[in-house]
């Protein structure tokens, strides 16, 4: 008879804690599905950002000219000589950068410009890519991703 009524008692136990689990199984899912929207609506939000960022930077290319050349002009001051000596520009960070890969993301673009170039403020590395973008050495592939764009030989221009 005690067999019995422990046994009892054990399966009403766990039946109340197999439906807690199954309660808490529900909401976790509910959260999952929650989050996912919100996932949703975040990449959907970023994309837009950076259409809105690359347009309005394209348009101020076409409105600001770079002075005296540009990027191609650049030059720093060396600590040891105290002589001007030539900096490797911006458009040549990422033109090497992008002719060594598929393609990039603007954001690891910055960063390999900022590792090179570490004065380098993100709104000067995306200006220079919607200039090399209009000059058509670098394509846009989608919002955010470029390319190098290539020759017929398959090099870079």
């Amino acid at each position: 008879m005690i067999d019995r009524s422990y046994l009892l008692s054990s399966a009403h136990l766990l039946r109340q804690l197999l439906e807690l689990q199954v309660g808490m199984r529900r909401d976790a899912e509910e959260l999952m599905r929650t989050a996912m929207i919100k996932l949703d609506e975040a990449t959907l939000r970023v994309s837009a950002s950076e259409k809105a960022l690359g347009a309005v930077e394209s348009r101020l290319a076409d409105l600001v000219p770079p002075q005296h050349g540009g990027q191609d002009e650049l030059f720093s001051t060396s600590p040891e000589h105290g002589s001007r000596t030539a900096k490797t520009t911006v458009a040549e960070v990422v033109r090497s950068f992008l002719a060594d890969r598929e393609e990039a993301t603007a954001g690891e673009i910055v960063a390999h410009v900022q590792e090179r170039r570490p004065d380098t403020p993100p709104g000067n590395v995306h200006a220079e890519l919607s200039r090399l973008k209009k000059k058509g050495a670098v394509i846009r592939k989608r919002p955010g991703v470029y390319t190098i764009a290539r020759n017929q030989d398959g090099e870079g221009t």
